[in-house]
């Protein structure tokens, strides 16, 4: 991995892992286009923890004001991305080497995206409180986002838009849902730690970039939420993956 590579992967993981486009659907383009057959692992780890680090500093006000009630929701939204990580990491090879497939699921998250212009034509009211049928349905949004091309972010937030979330809690409880589910992800990594070649600096880079690219673009997706534009990434994501399905590479 020449650092060029690493900096722009760096910068795809950060900006995607948050914006609502799929951060693992452009890395399985990306790996196709530098011609990785699976993702360098110590990389990966590196990155995803990056952007772990990225939620912590955005919500870390919220994190200190976890009660036990939001605590126990957040448990209740893990289990069904834990159970649907297990299912689903037994098709990786699968899920992670087919275009065609990033390009269907794009398309879902599209659809998704669309549907978050008409929320506020449903939900008159709504709520700041996440009960655990709430908490359930958005953890299984959240796992079914294993799946590249299917946006966690646009999953969990605009689901919990429907379910009568508010934007802010919307929000906060899908990136603070997150942090388990990214932390189990890497440690199941582990074992497979230095399997992978790969330069000190690129690491270095990656890393740096996918902070500071994640920061921003989590920053930044607080407020698209806010002002209700989710919507606005639902052609960026139909273009991509039309594009995906006609050009072959």
């Amino acid at each position: 991995m020449t650092l060029i590579q690493a900096a722009l992967l760096g910068l795809v993981q950060g900006l995607t892992e948050f914006l609502p486009v799929s951060s693992s659907g452009h890395l399985v383009i990306l790996q196709k286009l530098f011609g990785f057959t699976h993702p360098p692992v110590t990389f990966d780890v590196l990155v995803h923890t990056a952007t772990l680090g990225a939620i912590i500093l955005v919500f870390r006000e919220d994190i200190r004001k976890i009660d036990k009630k939001l605590t126990s929701a957040i448990l209740v939204g893990s289990a069904p991305t834990a159970l649907m990580g297990i299912w689903l990491s037994s098709m990786e090879d699968a899920l992670f080497n087919s275009l065609s497939l990033v390009a269907i699921a794009l398309l879902g998250t599209t659809v998704l995206l669309a549907s978050s212009k008409y929320i506020k034509r449903v939900h008159r009211k709504e709520r700041k409180n996440v009960d655990t049928k709430t908490a359930l349905i958005i953890g299984a949004a959240q796992g079914l986002a294993i799946i590249p091309g299917i946006s966690r972010s646009a999953a969990t937030i605009v689901i919990g838009l429907w379910l009568g979330l508010d934007q802010r809690t919307a929000v906060r409880f899908s990136f603070l849902l997150a942090i388990p589910a990214i932390l189990g992800a890497q440690l199941l990594k582990i074992d497979s730690l230095g399997s992978n070649q790969i330069a000190t600096s690129a690491l270095a880079i990656g890393f740096v970039i996918a902070v500071i690219s994640g920061w921003i673009s989590l920053k930044a997706l607080r407020g698209i939420v806010e002002r209700a534009k989710l919507h606005t990434f639902a052609l960026y994501t139909l273009v991509l993956a039309l594009l995906l399905l006609l050009v072959k590479f």
